[in-house]
């Protein structure tokens, strides 16, 4: 009787450790496509806001500048944004691939013959910075447009190349900073 009730317990629990497994694989899916998804917005609402900007640039380029600033500034924010919503989404999906190798240690604790299955060994390790993950687009996307405001800013207040090489300039520092 004993032994009839420590089996139902054990498949029991070995039925709950697969529903939160597979919990925890859907829900480590479904956090990878809505941070792919913000950061594809993020690249389509780039591109059409330069889009537009360089359009309005050949209608009126004497007016343009403050248009110009509050867009740039706009979308900076977003980028911001951006960035702290990807920095979450990988620690969160870290804490699901975590969870998931929990529950697999379970069942070789029940199965000795599982303890030699070890299908992703040495793919959980923690992630690696600067890999050109969609953290480090999003960081680079953020300078270059802190670069372009700076340089529209010295544009109005001094010549026009050297508006363009401090601009350079502050994309080098940005690009560094974020990749630091």
């Amino acid at each position: 009787m004993n032994d009839q009730m420590s089996n139902n317990q054990q498949r029991g629990s070995e039925e709950f450790l697969l529903a939160e497994h597979q919990h925890f694989a859907d829900s480590f899916w479904r956090n990878e496509e809505v941070g792919e998804r913000r950061v594809n917005f993020f690249i389509l609402l780039a591109t059409a806001v330069i889009s537009a900007l360089a359009a309005l640039e050949k209608i009126d380029s004497e007016n343009i500048s403050l248009l110009t600033a509050f867009a740039l500034l706009a979308l900076l924010s977003i980028g911001i944004v951006t960035l702290q919503r990807m920095l979450r989404r990988n620690r969160v999906t870290d804490e699901y691939k975590e969870a998931m190798k929990i529950i697999r240690g379970y069942f070789k604790e029940w199965d000795p013959r599982l303890e030699m299955y070890q299908p992703l060994k040495g793919v959980s390790k923690p992630r690696k910075p600067k890999t050109g993950g969609l953290v480090d687009l999003v960081a680079v996307m953020n300078s270059i447009i802190v670069a372009a405001c700076c340089a529209l800013i010295l544009a109005r207040l001094y010549s026009r190349p050297s508006a363009e090489l401090f601009g350079i300039g502050i994309f080098v520092i940005t690009g560094f900073i974020a990749w630091f």
